[in-house]
Formats: C-alpha cells, sequence, structure tokens
C-alpha cells in the first residue's frame, strides 16, 4: 500500500518536470519606437484582452457549474457535458 502510494506521488511529481520553460517575452520588437502615446494604446490594448479573456473564463466556469449543479439532480446530464 505505502509503496504504490508513493510510486503515484512520485510519477505526479515527474510528469511535468522534463517540459521546456517558455518564458514570455517582455519587450517587444518596436518597443523603442513607440511614443508615450503608443505604449498607452499598447497597455489599453493588452488590459481588454485581458479582461475578455478573463470574462471568457468566467463564463465557462459559471456554465460548467450549471451543469455539474445540474448532474446532482439528473445524472445523465454529466455525459453531457
Amino acid at each position: 500500500m505505502k509503496l504504490s502510494l508513493i510510486l503515484a506521488v512520485s510519477l505526479l511529481l515527474v510528469a511535468c518536470a522534463g517540459r521546456d520553460p517558455r518564458p514570455t517575452r517582455t519587450i517587444q520588437a518596436g518597443d523603442g519606437s513607440l511614443s508615450c502615446a503608443g505604449i498607452s494604446q499598447r497597455i489599453t490594448q493588452t488590459s481588454n484582452a485581458i479582461d475578455d479573456y478573463t470574462s471568457e473564463i468566467r463564463k465557462r466556469r459559471n456554465w460548467n457549474i450549471g451543469w455539474g449543479v445540474a448532474g446532482a439532480f439528473f445524472f445523465p446530464l454529466w455525459f453531457a457535458m
């Protein structure tokens, strides 16, 4: 029992160990030639993209929660998710 638990935990811990890191670039090509207005516009675009993505994630989460609650009362709905 202990051996299988140790084996399962070690497999879970090692599963992502071989993945190469993908750092995010903070400086884009052409950033040096932007004016203050251009930088401000780029920050606004990025903020809007993040807000859109966050709202989409919330919609998906709420949709899944709704199906999960409905599935608690009607079990076959879980297979429709």
